[in-house]
Formats: C-alpha cells, sequence, structure tokens
C-alpha cells in the first residue's frame, strides 16, 4: 500500500499528537514516516521512522530551509507516497505544492484555529500562515480538527467537504493510582507565557499554604525572566522548573502532583475553542483541575466535577480559595474522572482517524 508520510515543523520528542496519529495508523499495517525539523537524533519509536531535517538558521530562515527540505523529498520520493500527512499551519504550503506537482491526494491536521475576527489585532505573521492555509487548504483530501467546534469553524469559512475532529486525548495507560504517593504539589504543563497566566501564579503563590510547591514544566524565551522573579520572591524552596520534558519525563514528573492547573487566554479563537490533551492526562493521573473559563473546558468540569473554574480577574484570594477547596474535598474531585475517561477513549478517537485516512487510501 506504500507510505504515509507525515511532516510536522517541530521537535517530534515532543509533539504528542504527532506521535498518536503516526502510531494510530502504523497499528493498521501501514509504513510511516515522519519528517520533523531539528529533532533529537537519538529518538526512536518502534512504530514509525523518524526523518529529521536539521538546520543552524535562525529565525524564519529556519522554516524556508525546512520547507525547501521538504519539497525536495516529496517530489523526489512521490512514487513511494502513498498519502501525504502534513501538521499545523506551517505545511499547508507543502500540502499544496505537492498537490499541484502530483495530483496526489495529502491530508491536512490543523493543529491550531489561525483565523479570526474582524475586529481583533492580529500580527503580519499570522496573516501570512492563514493566507497560505486559505490558499491551498481546499485541494486537502481530508482536514483535521482538534474538536467538534473548531471543525464546524473551518467547514463554514472554507467551505470544506471532507472534514473529522480527533480529540487531544492521551494514550497514558490508565494504571491504578496510589493516592497516598501524592505529594503537595501544584502542576502547570505547557508555555510558560504571562499569556498563559504562568506571572499570575508565581506571584500568588506567597498566599498559598507554604506546604504546596508550585512545579512548572515547559520552556519559552522568558523562562530566565521567571527564573529571577522566583529568587526576587525568595520562592526558590516552593517554586520549581523542569525546562522542556518528552512525554515519558513529563508523565514521570507530574503522576504525583496533587493539582493540575490548564490555563489559555481568551483573546483568540484558537485559544477560546482549545481541548488541549492536559485534561485527559490529568484526569488518568488521578490530579484534580484548575482550569480557565473556555467552554470545552467548563463544560468538562462542571459535567464531570474533576476540579474548579478560576476567574483571574478576581484575583488572588479567589485562587487562594479554589486551592484551599480542592485540598479540603480531594476525593470528591477524583470520584468521576473514570467516567470521563470512559466517555473520553484516545482509542475510539484513533479509531475515527484509521478509517478516515484508510478511505482516501481506497
Amino acid at each position: 500500500m506504500g507510505t504515509i508520510l507525515m511532516i510536522v515543523y517541530n521537535q517530534i520528542q515532543y509533539d504528542a499528537r504527532v506521535i498518536r496519529a503516526a502510531e494510530a495508523l502504523a497499528d493498521t499495517g501501514l509504513e510511516i514516516k515522519v519528517i520533523s525539523c531539528n529533532s533529537d537524533l537519538q529518538y526512536e519509536n518502534g512504530k514509525f521512522e523518524s526523518i529529521v531535517f536539521t538546520s543552524r538558521m535562525k529565525h524564519q530562515w529556519v522554516l524556508v530551509y525546512f520547507w525547501w527540505q521538504c519539497l525536495k523529498y516529496v517530489l523526489k520520493h512521490k512514487r513511494d507516497i502513498s498519502l501525504l500527512y502534513v501538521h499545523d499551519y506551517y505545511m499547508p504550503l507543502i500540502g499544496g505544492l505537492y498537490y499541484i506537482f502530483t495530483k496526489r491526494k495529502w491530508v491536512y491536521d490543523a493543529h491550531e484555529l489561525i483565523f479570526y475576527h474582524a475586529k481583533d489585532k492580529v500580527s503580519c505573521r499570522n496573516k501570512f500562515f492563514l493566507c497560505l492555509e486559505k490558499l491551498f487548504i481546499k485541494s486537502a483530501s481530508l482536514v483535521v480538527a482538534a474538536n467538534e467546534e473548531r471543525r464546524k469553524l473551518m467547514s463554514y469559512v472554507y467551505k470544506l467537504k471532507k472534514t473529522i475532529y480527533i480529540l487531544n486525548v492521551a494514550s497514558v495507560k490508565r494504571d491504578k493510582v496510589n493516592l497516598s504517593s501524592k505529594r503537595n504539589v501544584i502542576v502547570y504543563q505547557g508555555y510558560l507565557s504571562s499569556e498563559r497566566g504562568v506571572d499570575f501564579f508565581i506571584n500568588n503563590h506567597l498566599q498559598i499554604d507554604e506546604k504546596y510547591t508550585l512545579k512548572l514544566i515547559g520552556g519559552g524565551p522568558q523562562l530566565e525572566h521567571y527564573k529571577e522573579r522566583v529568587n526576587k520572591l525568595k520562592l526558590e524552596n516552593r517554586i520549581v522548573f523542569t525546562g522542556l520534558l518528552n512525554q515519558k519525563c513529563l508523565y514521570e514528573e507530574s503522576q504525583n502532583s496533587k493539582i493540575g492547573i490548564i490555563t489559555y487566554p481568551l483573546n483568540d479563537l484558537n485559544n477560546y475553542y482549545c481541548s488541549p490533551n492536559k485534561i485527559f492526562e490529568y484526569a488518568k493521573m488521578k490530579i484534580p483541575m484548575i482550569v480557565t473559563k473556555q467552554p470545552f473546558l467548563m463544560a468538562l468540569i462542571r459535567k464531570y466535577h474533576m476540579g474548579e473554574v478560576l476567574d483571574m480577574e478576581k484575583g488572588e484570594n479567589e485562587y487562594k480559595k479554589i486551592i484551599d477547596k480542592i485540598d479540603s474535598n480531594y476525593s470528591y474531585y477524583i470520584e468521576r474522572m473514570d467516567d470521563f475517561l470512559n466517555d473520553y477513549s484516545a482509542d475510539r478517537e484513533l479509531e475515527k482517524l484509521k478509517v478516515a485516512i484508510l478511505d482516501i487510501l481506497e
């Protein structure tokens, strides 16, 4: 049946969505290859072949070089590629050019929702990538969105005929969690930025019971600034930074935490309609959650009582109240997590992807 070639402008060892998709399609018996950018050359996965294009260029020139290498590769190997599957908004250019030159099928997995309201202030960078998406998306044989709300919006705006959604449901094993092993740790996973509320949690940690440590897992250009801020507040013993972690280490660093933070800004459609895999990961690790006011997150938290919704505008007292409330009623927040996980199965989500891809290949 040939090869499915995936391309992602990212380091493969950190991209759980790409890894899940590649592994799931490999389980159907298809040969999968994944091209990524500047990934760990030691990374191996028994289910797919990892191909890494490396570049020492800086800024946008890394992407331009990556585009050029990918285009050369797909055109050179076109006879061996049964289906090109590109990830995220950097890559519709390659999918579209591949179709123009070969008339062969390609799939676009839209990790993000990049269009915006007319009143929104948008950078030239975002406008550029939106232009590329608009230009090429209709030639894709299938567009995959990260949730139903995004799928509906993309279908309507771009007038797409063939779309599905695959939730970011983590494929973490559901081992029995020993609650006695939980430590007084509040864990945050993700990009470290003021938009994500990292300033808020650092500045207000002084108000939280001293037994709690705040663990910040992730990276970003503001990492050193946050370390300096923690030193200035004399919180070095209560706030720790791990840096970026691969999926295995991420699970190991998080599993014994007592409370998990999931925060996103509400300033654009992409973040408003997000459905992060962290909610599934925390549930599998029996970690009650503090979430921001995205519709998807609020609906699940309120339906399954797995945590509390935080309104940062209400300030430090609101945050402290939520921490104290979860701490005092811990068993209440974890008792329905298994119901949630039964309703949202990683296997069920990935089965939709397998069926859709096999249908294209017939």
